[in-house]
């Protein structure tokens, strides 16, 4: 089965996601992508239509299909692949055609009758920007620069579990003046706290996911190193990315591309302008001294961080999702709510009859979720929205489905060593309990 791996690379915009972006997509296994700026949007869509779809739980259609909203996500991120890949000969085709606009009826003459596709190409377009170099390219993963990206890597990766993100960082105030110099490729200028206030905005995301996800899914870099040693900054991508470093990675690097034209004599250093007059500049470079200090190449999933991130991202969709799903959720709600107080009236006990997986070996991975953790999964009779599960006693973070299923992300110290849990639900509302089963760690 194919890993579908994507690359994004995140961070504010002025900080090199765009040549980075060609760098890396120079890469004979990589595709660049101008950027997409609807990807990051279909996360949104896909988290949202997933509660459209499954609303009245084995009633609906995907509740009838038994289709997790982890499953649903990651079919479309498929497609979204598949999409890419084959856009390749329409972007060749498309940069063509545009090019051959521009010549007069001799200059096509000269470019020869019999050139191929692919030659052709390469004739018009800029040798350092190129889709595809060679006609035996493969291709199979792609890189996307959207900076906007940098708010929705949770998202993203629902939809794609094995992407990599690479954070390519920039001193903040050479990102204020490029901003505030904007008008000099043709867009609007940024008023200064305004140029500093989007940068933080999306390096303070960028950090999160570093933070949640750790490095084996996020890499920071740094544009100055970019400058400096390109060739470093290219292996060291290479290396996180599981791809040989390639000479033709470093041919966009040789040009500038979006550059904005302003005076570059000031000066950009942590300690002038940590005391800066000005309270913007000033917390922009305190949060900037931060992140340099704490950051860590090898960095562990911070699993409370990762939470955050999650809850960031689902009161974004919330707050975005047609009206009327709110309605049936609201109906969904209440239905449960009504459920539940007939149960409570009745005091009919939790009970657990099943939990899968039942096979878990110590210290391996089991019913990997996109975030990379495990997960156990209880069914039983009269669970509550206000039931957790618990191990050895210990209430975990769990997600109630409908009063017969309950799931729950299991640390991986817990199940490390061989040995006995004890595997019960608790109604923390309540403060009623299950039945005990027991959980072997083989």
């Amino acid at each position: 089965m194919e890993i579908i791996s994507p690359v994004f690379v995140i961070g504010s915009y002025r900080s090199g996601t765009s040549v980075l972006t060609w760098a890396l997509g120079q890469h004979p296994n990589i595709l660049p992508l101008e950027e997409t700026n609807w990807i990051y949007r279909s996360s949104v869509d896909f988290y949202n239509l997933y509660d459209l779809g499954s609303n009245n739980g084995e009633f609906s259609h995907l509740g009838s299909t038994g289709w997790s909203r982890d499953r649903f996500m990651q079919f479309f991120g498929v497609s979204i692949h598949d999409m890419m890949l084959s856009s390749k000969e329409n972007i060749i085709d498309q940069s063509i055609e545009l090019a051959l606009k521009k010549l007069s009826e001799n200059e096509k003459q000269l470019l020869g009758q019999h050139q191929d596709k692919l030659n052709l190409y390469h004739t018009l377009a800029p040798s350092n920007f190129s889709i595809m170099r060679r006609a035996d390219d493969l291709k199979r993963r792609w890189v996307d620069g959207t900076p906007e990206n940098s708010h929705y890597v949770y998202g993203l990766s629902l939809l794609f579990p094995n992407a990599k993100f690479i954070h390519i960082l920039r001193n903040p105030k050479k990102v204020a003046r490029s901003l505030m110099n904007f008008s000099t490729m043709g867009q609007h200028d940024y008023l200064e706290e305004q140029a500093y206030f989007t940068w933080k905005r999306l390096v303070s995301d960028c950090v999160l996911a570093e933070k949640a996800f750790g490095s084996q899914k996020v890499l920071r870099v740094y544009q100055e190193d970019l400058e400096v040693d390109p060739r470093g900054t290219i292996e060291q991508c290479m290396h996180f990315l599981g791809e040989e470093f390639h000479e033709d990675c470093l041919l966009p690097l040789n040009a500038k591309i979006n550059s904005s034209t302003y005076q570059k004599n000031f000066d950009s250093s942590i300690e002038f302008n940590i005391n800066s007059a000005k309270s913007f500049e000033r917390d922009c470079f305190k949060f900037y001294k931060e992140i340099l200090e704490q950051y860590q190449i090898e960095r562990e999933p911070d699993l409370h961080i990762l939470e955050l991130l999650k809850d960031k991202f689902e009161n974004y969709c919330r707050s975005q999702r047609p009206s009327e799903i709110d309605k049936i959720i609201e109906q969904k709600d209440s239905k449960i709510a009504e459920l539940e107080s007939k149960l409570l009236l009745r005091e009919l006990p939790v009970i657990i009859k099943k939990y899968g997986p039942e096979n878990i070996q110590a210290g391996e991975s089991y019913n990997i979720q996109p975030d990379g953790m495990n997960a156990i999964w209880v069914e039983g009779n009269n669970i509550t929205s206000s039931c957790v599960v618990c191990i050895n006693d210990i209430p975990l973070l769990s997600s109630f489905h409908d009063q017969h299923l309950i799931t729950v992300k299991v640390p991986n110290e817990i199940t490390k060593n061989k040995g006995i849990l004890k595997l019960n639900l608790l109604d923390q509302k309540t403060g009623r309990t299950s039945n005990i089963l027991v959980v072997e760690i083989h």
